[in-house]
């Protein structure tokens, strides 16, 4: 009995794995194909695997220049390890073996297209070498994200706040938010706050294939990031006002504010 059951569990995760790797098939094909084509310097069918999004913020010659930079540009082939999917999002983070024999790891994001598509959001590379830190920390100050970060920081609270909305509780939407906000604010209350968009019965996901616009620019006062402006939803805007701070070196959510006029 005990030896059948412990097959039917192994056979359960064999099961969930194979599910796990045959949907996230596109995302590793998608990083292949950039690089490769990277590799053969058809830049720009390389360029037509980043999301629009991507593009806006990185130029065709930054993107090259970044692939040379960090020698991405002698790609080889790819390992793979750890993939995460969550609606139209995704994630692949793994290593990418050079044709000079180094390993360079490496994380992606990823965008899902309506045709099913998966296209590139994001590549993180983390930074080689030794980090010695010197500096007090009342002097380590976090620097103002540009506007390309500032863009994927509103994008992805409003991806969360969204879906809270269209699921009509706001439970998953506190375990995203800064612990200071998680304090101050409970789960209850932000239903109670957000009631009116939630009877609207809108698909506020919408908003994920939209770029928010940025004004004024983000500023930083006393260590708290301020980002404001506006989706060019119609018949009416759909305005933003986040305020967020560092927690294990991420800007998290502090307080935000969310109009429609």
């Amino acid at each position: 009995m005990w030896k059948k059951i412990l097959l039917g569990f192994v056979g359960l995760i064999v099961f969930v794995i194979a599910i796990t790797l045959y949907l996230t098939s596109g995302m590793t094909d998608t990083a292949e194909a950039f690089f490769r084509n990277i590799s053969e310097k058809q830049y720009t069918k390389a360029y037509s695997y980043l999301s629009e999004d991507f593009k806006q913020a990185v130029s065709k010659d930054k993107m090259i220049a970044f692939m040379q930079q960090t020698g991405l540009e002698k790609y080889k082939n790819a390992n793979w390890g750890n993939r995460s999917f969550e609606g139209n999002r995704g994630e692949i983070e793994g290593t990418i073996e050079t044709t000079t024999g180094s390993a360079i790891p490496i994380t992606i994001h990823f965008v899902k297209l309506d045709d099913g598509s998966w296209r590139i959001y994001a590549i993180d590379k983390p930074a080689s070498g030794v980090k010695i830190e010197n500096k007090p920390v009342n002097t380590d100050m976090p620097a103002v994200p540009n506007v390309s970060e500032s863009i994927v920081l509103v994008k992805d609270t409003i991806h969360h706040f969204a879906r809270a909305v269209n699921n009509k509780d706001m439970g998953k939407f506190h375990t995203f938010v800064s612990q200071a906000f998680q304090k101050e604010v409970s789960v209850a209350k932000l239903n109670r706050a957000f009631k009116s968009f939630m009877d609207m019965n809108i698909d506020f996901m919408v908003l994920d294939s939209m770029k928010p616009v940025l004004d004024p620019k983000p500023v930083l006062n006393n260590g708290i990031l301020v980002i404001r402006g506006y989706y060019e939803t119609s018949p009416k805007k759909l305005y933003y006002d986040l305020s967020y701070i560092r927690e294990n070196k991420q800007w998290k959510l502090l307080n935000m504010n969310i109009e429609i006029k």
